[in-house]
């Protein structure tokens, strides 16, 4: 996994360096991701954050792109209410992930199909949880530093330099083999399930004809 990590990490930034010669075009993306993690409990896609990125994408033809990514994409999990009186029970997860989808793109009258593979790698976790009115904290959750995800996603083309678009991501293995949970949470295996909602900008400038 970190050898995959490690070559598409050299092909990216390959590809930014040569992204000014035809046919390889480069920019910019930004936007919100939300995310639950299947297997522990808590349904809802109840943990925000926000997510960016930089991609770098070759022509096959006139309708087909391959496209690769290293975006900065928090994932998570949390209950739905916050501690009160009449909840004594929460839970929050959290993980930081960078991010490096590889993808395949199908343009058709401005709508763009998306699908591909993405290698993640964990560089910080954190949980908390309260339960039984007694608080836990772990910065140790057991969450692998390694993960695959399937993507498929939908975008449309505003104009020749930006695009707005969604994403369901999903990991396609268990992302925490060791998992250490805080509190009374029945292990199923656990998943990254995400959702994402971006902005697209191609570096450059419109051509006014």
């Amino acid at each position: 996994m970190r050898t995959i990590l490690f070559f598409l990490l050299l092909i990216f930034f390959k590809a930014l360096e040569s992204q000014s010669q035809v046919p390889f075009k480069g920019g910019f993306s930004f936007g919100a991701v939300a995310s639950q993690v299947d297997g522990d409990g808590y349904s809802g896609y109840n943990k925000s954050a926000i997510t960016a990125g930089l991609w770098v994408s070759k022509a096959i033809d006139k309708q087909s792109t391959i496209q690769l990514e290293m975006n900065f994409v928090p994932k998570g999990s949390r209950s739905s209410t916050k501690i009160n009186l009449d909840n004594i029970n929460h839970y929050k997860l959290t993980l930081r992930y960078i991010e490096i989808p590889l993808l395949y793109k199908y343009e058709s009258r401005r709508i763009v199909f998306v699908l591909g593979l993405a290698a993640n790698y964990l560089f910080y976790d954190y949980q908390e949880g309260y339960f039984s009115q007694v608080a836990q904290y772990q910065n140790t959750t057991g969450f692998n530093r390694f993960d695959i995800s399937g993507i498929v996603g939908v975008s449309m083309v505003l104009n020749e330099l930006w695009q707005v678009g969604s994403r369901f991501t999903y990991s396609l293995r268990d992302a925490a083999d060791n998992y250490i949970a805080p509190g009374e949470i029945v292990y199923n295996k656990q998943y990254n399930n995400c959702l994402m909602f971006a902005l697209y900008r191609t570096f450059g400038h419109v051509n006014h004809k």
